[in-house]
């Protein structure tokens, strides 16, 4: 849940006044995350492992939203910063749960 709401003020303020997709695709990619991360957590075998991959794919789907907004100018570098460190914990975590 952290990570959702570190998303929402650049997401809420910036990137949906820019633009309300690439803000819509995160915002997805985000919920994405915890819900098969939660959802991932009450399954056994390989639909556990099934949804911690996708749990991981969303992340690397909200990490390329968050750098296509940076490179285009919708949002800085500087206040993604948390957004990016929590991220990446999240992704090294999911990572590891969907190897096992």
């Amino acid at each position: 849940m952290a990570l959702l709401t570190l998303l929402r003020e650049p997401l809420k303020r910036r990137l949906q006044a820019h633009d309300p997709k690439l803000a819509d695709e995160a915002r997805r990619a985000g919920r994405s995350i915890a819900l098969n991360a939660a959802e991932g957590r009450g399954r056994r075998g390989r639909d556990r492992t099934h949804h911690f991959a996708v749990a991981y794919a969303s992340g690397r789907e909200l990490r390329m939203a968050l750098a296509i907004a940076e490179a285009e100018g919708l949002l800085d570098g500087g206040e993604l910063g948390e957004v990016r460190q929590v991220l990446d914990r999240q992704l090294a975590l999911l990572w590891g749960l969907q190897r096992r």
